[in-house]
């Protein structure tokens, strides 16, 4: 298969080098992602200024953009849309829950498949942060054809794989879970004249409900998660709460 690979720790990180070499065996790859680190950028998309991409061999380019940038420069100008699947990751760190409204890693998979290729997130979970990425990306290489086959455009596959995994892989198929973030702000202010308050972002004890059939609980109890993610916004089902309140055409109160 022909592979567009990319990530949001950047273009050195080594889990994307990792799962780059151990697929390169079996497939052509192409590498297309961000010249630095772009996490938590979700879906930011550069519109205003020209994405530079430069060539670093023959298949793999550095893009001074988001991931969505290197999904689109990579199937829409530097390799075209003959390829079979979009990967991103290894992201270092898990992808779990809500995580995935942020990720960079993740948003790369959902643009992936919003221009109608399999698409697939992958990110490590490992507590210990020694982040050995041997195991996901041998996971990926071993599963990749079952993966594609069950793949269809209406979502792409967010997975996670917890540290240690190894062969035979126990996978769960599993939904997000709620992520629950400890965030607080480190503030400083600037003396005059700026006067300015600089807040930093800070909060690393993170969680997640423990829901049956989540992808957090599925990690913690050593198995792959592997959660399908609807690539159209749904309500999911609180529609009707609103049209009980606003008839169709129904002119509002003044």
């Amino acid at each position: 298969m022909r592979l567009l690979l990319t990530n949001d720790d950047g273009i050195n990180a080594d889990g994307l080098r990792i799962l780059a070499e151990r697929l390169s065996l079996d497939h052509e790859v192409w590498i297309v992602a961000p010249e630095s680190e772009r996490s938590a950028c979700s879906m930011s998309i550069s519109i205003r200024k020209a994405v530079r991409a430069k060539r670093l061999s023959g298949r793999e380019f550095s893009v001074d953009g988001t991931p969505v940038d290197c999904v689109l420069t990579g199937l829409l100008t530097l390799i075209g849309r003959d390829v079979d699947a979009v990967i991103s990751g290894v992201n270092r760190g898990p992808n779990l829950g809500t995580d995935i409204l942020y990720s960079g890693t993740v948003a790369a998979a959902r643009q992936g498949a919003l221009m109608g290729k399999p698409s697939f997130a992958v990110s490590l979970f490992d507590e210990s942060q020694t982040f050995d990425f041997a195991g996901a990306a041998l996971f990926v290489a071993r599963e990749l054809s079952r993966l594609k086959a069950a793949w269809r455009d209406d979502h792409f596959l967010n997975i996670n794989v917890p540290a240690g995994a190894a062969p035979p892989f126990a996978c769960a198929v599993t939904a997000p879970g709620r992520r629950i973030y400890g965030d607080h702000y480190d503030t400083f202010q600037a003396p005059a004249p700026d006067g300015a308050l600089y807040c930093f972002l800070q909060g690393d004890d993170q969680t997640c409900r423990d829901e049956e059939e989540s992808d957090f609980r599925a990690v913690r109890d050593g198995l792959v998660s592997l959660s399908p993610v609807a690539v159209h916004p749904e309500s999911h089902g609180s529609a009707e709460a609103y049209r009980s309140l606003f008839a169709k055409g129904e002119r509002t109160r003044s």
